[in-house]
This record gives C-alpha cells, sequence and structure tokens, in this order.
C-alpha cells in the first residue's frame, strides 16, 4: 500500500516469513513443505486449467462472431451507456449462478 514492494514481492516476503515462522518454533519439516509445495501446485493448475479453457472459449466466441452479435443487440436496443452497464451487471449476476467468480474473470 506504501509502494515499498510489489504485490508478487510483498507475497514472496509473507511465504518467506511463514517458512522462517516455522522454523523457528520447529514445526518445519520436509513433509510440511512436501504438502504445501504439493497443495501450492494443485491450486495453480486448477486456475491455469481454467485460464486455458477461458481463453479457448474466448477464441471459439470470437470466431463464431457472436461479439458481433451482442454488440448489434445492444446497439438495437439503445439502451445507452448506463442501460448497457445495468446489462453487464445483470449478466454477471446470472453468470455467477452457475460458474466460479474465477471463471466469470477469465470468460468476461
Amino acid at each position: 500500500l506504501l509502494g515499498i514492494a510489489t504485490p508478487v514481492e510483498a507475497s514472496a516476503i509473507g511465504a518467506l516469513s511463514t517458512v522462517v515462522g516455522a522454523a523457528i518454533t520447529r514445526k518445519l519439516s520436509w513433509s510440511m513443505l512436501k504438502d504445501s509445495t504439493s497443495m501450492t501446485l494443485r491450486l495453480t493448475s486448477i486456475a491455469m486449467w481454467i485460464f486455458v479453457a477461458a481463453l479457448a472459449f474466448g477464441k471459439v466466441y470470437g470466431a463464431l462472431g457472436a461479439s458481433e452479435l451482442v454488440e448489434k443487440t445492444l446497439n438495437m436496443l439503445n439502451v445507452g451507456p448506463m442501460g448497457v452497464l445495468i446489462i453487464m451487471q445483470l449478466s454477471y449476476f446470472f453468470l455467477g449462478m452457475i460458474l466460479d467468480d474465477t471463471a466469470i474473470l477469465f470468460i468476461c
């Protein structure tokens, strides 16, 4: 928040502080490091698969001409900028009923 470090650097400092804290309290072990690394790898791979699927969806969506259809539909409705924002918010609301929030962010 103060501009001292980037978010990535701050997270690295946090991770290192956690390892140092575990070492100081003598709770650091190879099995704990292995388990935490394995869990991190699983979570990261899930996020990457969501990202890849969202990219593929976006490419297919664009190739089928759906973006032009959405643009023409919004122009045909003639709702103005505020109406477009309301429609976008409603679409996020309805997408949230069936998709994960991370997937919605990648898709939209």
